[in-house]
């Protein structure tokens, strides 16, 4: 049963007891209640815009959703009930990121995002940054075991990093957080 229908979802989290949604497509960054039926209009708990970014990977930590911007390779913190932009970092290591190669889309901007107990993992290019997150101060650093890392998720043991492969053939990886 989908719970949301948009064009161009991507980052996903969970925060706040809901799910939350980064669209592409609408700028948009969506609170969903994900035991509700998609007719119900109750489902869609909140739709944060603020227009200043464009939302692509997705975390939610320390009570803030941390929102990757495809233009621009910035973090942003994010005030969850506003959408207020409540500071912004550097994700290190961003470069042109090719997606999907043979469609000949790029971007810049980090690919995953994930908390970890107060600090935040990014993928970048073929790093995986651990990083103080009111600093961009890089805490640790591990090699993609992939090409492409995009995805990542943090479950308290071990972090894991969905990997593009360069193409549709993606991987999945489970690696010892440092």
């Amino acid at each position: 049963m989908p719970v949301l229908t948009p064009a161009s979802p991507g980052g996903l989290a969970w925060g706040d007891g809901a799910l939350w949604v980064a669209c592409l497509s609408d700028g948009k960054i969506y609170k969903v209640n994900p035991h509700m039926s998609p007719s119900d209009p109750n489902h869609i708990l909140a739709e944060l815009e603020n227009g200043a970014f464009d939302p692509f990977a997705l975390t939610y930590g320390g009570g803030y959703l941390w929102v990757s911007d495809l233009g621009t390779g910035l973090i942003h913190k994010v005030n969850p009930h506003t959408g207020a932009v409540v500071a912004s970092i550097d994700a290190p290591g961003v470069a042109p990121h090719s997606l999907l190669g043979s469609m000949g889309i790029v971007l810049v901007a980090p690919m995953g995002l994930a908390w970890d107990d107060g600090l935040l993992w990014v993928a970048t290019g073929s790093t995986l940054y651990k990083l103080e997150p009111n600093t961009g101060n890089v805490v640790a650093s591990i090699p993609s075991p992939g090409t492409s890392p995009f995805g990542l998720t943090f479950d308290g043991r071990y972090l894991w990093n969905a990997d593009q492969n360069g193409s549709l053939k993606g991987r999945l990886y489970r690696m010892a957080a440092p």
